[in-house]
């Protein structure tokens, strides 16, 4: 990762482009502060389906509960 000044990348975007197609980031600074990050786009990942299987639905997850049936009919709790 390269740090530069917001009037350096002003005159250098080619090669900050270069550097992102070359999978590294550029911090771009303006007054010693970083106001923006070019880095390079991952075009191969595969966004649909990318969360598979790192969560999970409980076996009884359509069955509702007596008590929260009667509740919503506005039966007394025993």
């Amino acid at each position: 990762m390269s740090q530069i000044s917001l009037q350096t990348a002003e005159k250098s975007w080619a090669e900050i482009l270069r550097k992102a197609l070359a999978g590294e980031e550029t911090i771009i600074e303006k007054d010693g502060k970083p106001v923006a990050k070019v880095s390079p786009v991952k075009s191969d990942e595969n966004w649909f389906g990318m969360d598979d299987g790192k969560g999970w639905i409980a076996d009884d997850f359509d069955e509702t509960p007596q008590d929260i049936i009667e509740a919503f009919e506005g039966k007394e709790i025993e």
